[in-house]
């Protein structure tokens, strides 16, 4: 039980979903009879991530809901043996355009860890890094970015220090929102570049695809429609990602947005 969750992790970054929700058939099965609610819920969580990923946000809901309802407890009777999952609801809150339930949920964790509250009883810095990072989307989204850049900062230096390169990509790209937001193309750039390398090298088909979309949102931006095609291409033809439904419904707004730009002549690739 205590490698399932860091394995359902890496099935998920790596984009191999069915596996992921073929081992928590196993682990609900095993441990159906188990009266460890914490344990529940961060399989509700993990169903509902795999749920939001393969667009199914009715059902991630209901999953979602199911796991807070037991982190939002005051108090638990029995020692707490598992760690919750924050960051995958604040997730689904962000793709689902609810910005400021996002970002309370997200500063309630902030809280739980400066109170020491029996949430984060389990911690690590992966889960620590990984609600920064949601936070810091989240907070974007809302235009708050001197909030948002000291936590897309922190999770950065964060996941570097603890060595996590297989979860560096998504860091990068979340660091690169904020700059894309502020205008500052060459740093936004770097991190992508980042992503996708360490992506590549670590076999992150989900944050591979992720910079590419984000590339290809830049220059439909800019009306830059030939490179716009060519990220975009790139990032449907990565194999292995049919199933995820979440980036399939990115790929066609995308696509509706390169649709509705002026073409014009733009930088070499190589420039990028």
């Amino acid at each position: 039980m205590q490698l399932a969750g860091p394995l359902l992790s890496m099935l998920i970054t790596t984009g191999r979903l069915q596996m992921a929700q073929d081992l928590l058939r196993e682990l609900e099965a095993s441990t159906a009879t188990d009266d460890d609610e914490v344990l529940h819920a961060a399989g509700q969580s993990f169903q509902g991530y795999i749920k939001l990923l393969q667009g199914n946000s009715g059902a991630a809901q209901v999953h979602f809901l199911a796991a807070e309802s037991v982190l939002q407890k005051p108090a638990m009777d029995t020692s707490v043996l598992h760690p919750t999952l924050s960051a995958f609801y604040c997730r689904f809150l962000i793709e689902t355009g609810a910005i400021d339930q996002a970002i309370e949920r997200g500063l309630q964790t902030e809280r739980w860890r400066e109170q020491g509250s029996w949430q984060v009883t389990c911690d690590s810095p992966t889960l620590q890094a990984s609600d920064a990072m949601q936070l810091g989307h989240a907070l974007i989204e809302a235009g708050r970015f001197a909030e948002a850049r000291q936590r897309l900062e922190f999770q950065v230096e964060l996941l570097q220090q603890s060595n996590e390169w297989l979860y560096l990509p998504n860091s990068f790209i979340a660091r690169a929102r904020y700059h894309l937001a502020m205008k500052e193309r060459e740093a936004a750039f770097a991190d992508l570049h980042r992503a996708q390398h360490l992506g590549k090298l670590c076999d992150a088909k989900l944050s591979r695809a992720e910079a590419l979309i984000l590339f290809a949102e830049y220059h439909a931006s800019i009306s830059n429609r030939a490179y716009a095609d060519a990220f975009l291409e790139e990032a449907r033809t990565n194999e292995g990602l049919e199933n995820v439904g979440l980036l399939q419904s990115k790929f066609e707004a995308i696509e509706n947005l390169i649709e509705a730009t002026e073409p014009r002549d733009g930088p070499s690739l190589g420039d990028e």
